[in-house]
């Protein structure tokens, strides 16, 4: 029998995905917080479910160390130290810079313009600490793609999630992200030269920046 050309697999959402995304995004956007306890019962009267699809979330969230449990009916978001969130940016600056080095050779006058827009709306007045923070992942991340490697990217994002909740700390706490975006303009300089050599600077002298950033919102 010949396969129909419009056949696709159905899509189907449960209810312990939902909450997994939901209880995901909290975590990632500092709602609730590094160190913080939560019990099972109490996710499920915010989410509105019982507590097997809970249950079921928190089971992914703990393998993807977001979530360390305590006992059977209570967890607590993973807190970094110092030395680890140190140590993830030791990491980060690896894997960007490789990205970095393979994407440059990728950039076309679409994609440096593409960066610039999204710069652009980063440095807007009005824009908020959750819309920066959006849109500095997209800065970063857009121009890493380019690099064309599913697994390089995969790994840098897998890193980047490790200190998200202190970045969302961060940009609500911080008093301007005047610097940040002064060090992202001269980035995307680099860029638009397809000057390697400086680009990897910036991007080491970025992540320092934002190592330093994430340590004091530990505190």
């Amino acid at each position: 029998m010949i396969r129909p050309e419009t056949a696709s697999p159905i899509e189907f959402t449960s209810v312990a995905d939902i909450a997994y995304k939901r209880i995901r995004s909290w975590i990632l956007g500092s709602e609730l917080r590094p160190g913080g306890r939560v019990t099972i019962r109490s996710l499920a009267e915010w989410l509105g479910t019982s507590t097997t699809p809970v249950r079921e979330a928190l089971k992914r969230l703990q393998a993807e160390n977001l979530i360390v449990s305590i006992s059977r009916r209570e967890f607590a978001v993973m807190k970094l130290s110092h030395d680890q969130v140190e140590e993830i940016f030791q990491i980060r600056l690896r894997l960007e810079q490789l990205a970095a080095e393979w994407a440059i050779q990728r950039v076309s006058i679409d994609s440096v313009e593409h960066l610039e827009g999204l710069l652009r709306e980063m440095e807007q007045p009005t824009v908020t600490p959750q819309q920066w923070r959006v849109l500095n992942r997209h800065f970063h991340g857009d121009f890493y793609a380019l690099s064309d490697s599913e697994y390089l990217v995969d790994l840098i994002e897998s890193a980047w999630e490790r200190t998200e909740a202190y970045l969302a700390i961060y940009s609500v706490n911080v008093g301007s992200f005047s610097e940040a975006n002064e060090q992202h303009r001269s980035i995307l300089e680099s860029i638009r030269l397809r000057d390697l050599s400086g680009l990897q600077e910036k991007i080491h002298k970025h992540m320092l920046y934002t190592c330093a950033a994430v340590c004091s919102a530990l505190s």
